[in-house]
C-alpha cells in the first residue's frame, strides 16, 4: 500500500451499495467489460473506490465504486460521473482486481 496525493479528476463510474467482499470482483469485471465493449479503454486508468470504513459503517450502506478515469461527457445511465476531489489516498491492489485497475481509499 502507498499513500499517494492524486489530483482531481473526472470519472465515469458505477456504485453498489453492500458489504465489501468478493462481488467487488464481480463488478469490477462487469465495468471492464463495459469499458472494452465501448472502445474505452485507451490507457486509462479504471479505478475501485471504497468509500465507506466497514467498522463504521453498516454492511448494507458501505459504497463501492468501480471508475474510468475520463474527460469524456457523453455517458448514459447507469454510467454517472463525478469529480474525484484531489487529496491523499491510500492505493493498493487486492485480491478481486483483475488486469489494470488501482484500488483507493480516502484517507479520514
Amino acid at each position: 500500500m502507498k499513500i499517494k496525493y492524486l489530483p482531481g479528476q473526472r470519472i465515469a463510474y458505477r456504485r453498489q451499495l453492500r458489504a465489501y467482499g468478493p462481488q467487488n470482483r464481480t463488478f469490477m469485471t462487469d465495468f471492464k467489460a463495459w469499458v472494452e465493449a465501448k472502445n474505452l479503454f485507451l490507457g486509462s486508468t479504471i479505478l475501485g473506490l471504497a468509500l465507506d470504513n466497514p467498522q463504521q459503517t453498516p454492511a448494507s450502506a458501505c459504497r463501492y465504486e468501480v471508475g474510468l478515469v475520463t474527460k469524456r461527457t457523453d455517458f448514459l445511465l447507469p454510467i454517472k460521473q463525478r469529480i474525484i476531489p484531489g487529496n491523499k489516498y491510500a492505493i493498493f491492489s487486492i485480491a478481486h482486481t483483475v488486469g489494470p485497475s488501482i484500488v483507493i481509499c480516502q484517507l479520514l
